[in-house]
């Protein structure tokens, strides 16, 4: 028995070009399912290395609602990668203030209608360097801007303070 017979067939069952295309749809349907449903590299965040991370984070200029429905104990997630950030550990909300001319030309702060900031404090497992603390993909600087997301909001967090627990 031939190995290729005279129609091109392997072992008189199947086309080579045939069976080229059956396994490159084989292997494009494995990596998908690898993709979604494979292993996270960093997992849960009670499972992942390094060190305990204080972050106090504030987010600035939000609705009622988003304030609403940021609450102590959420467990938030780095949007660029879906991989868990920490778990908000404390919350508080204050009005949004503004600098405003008067009619008098004076420049005053003055609190917006109906807008507010949002004050997080959360805690996360960091890889801690000489050069960096690093959450998920951030680094985490003071100052830093890191978009961050709820099951219910997703809000733009300007880093104020970060911690390194021992």
């Amino acid at each position: 028995m031939k190995l290729v017979d005279d129609k091109g067939r392997i072992f008189g069952l199947i086309n080579i070009i045939d069976l080229i295309v059956l396994v490159f749809v084989v292997a494009l349907v494995l990596g998908g399912a690898y993709r979604f449903y494979g292993i996270r590299q960093n997992g849960d965040i009670f499972q992942q290395e390094g060190d305990a991370v204080l972050i106090k984070g504030r987010v600035f200029d939000v609705s009622q609602y988003t304030a609403d429905v940021i609450n102590k104990g959420d467990i938030v997630i780095d949007t660029a990668v879906q991989i868990p950030f920490g778990e908000i550990t404390a919350v508080e909300v204050v009005p949004h203030r503004r600098l405003v001319d008067t009619a008098e030309g004076e420049v005053v702060l003055s609190e917006v209608p109906e807008r507010f900031d949002v004050i997080l404090s959360i805690k996360g497992m960091a890889r801690v360097s000489a050069y960096a603390i690093r959450i998920a993909s951030h680094d985490v600087r003071v100052g830093s801007r890191i978009v961050l997301g709820g099951r219910e909001y997703m809000i733009a967090t300007t880093i104020l303070q970060v911690e390194v627990q021992e």
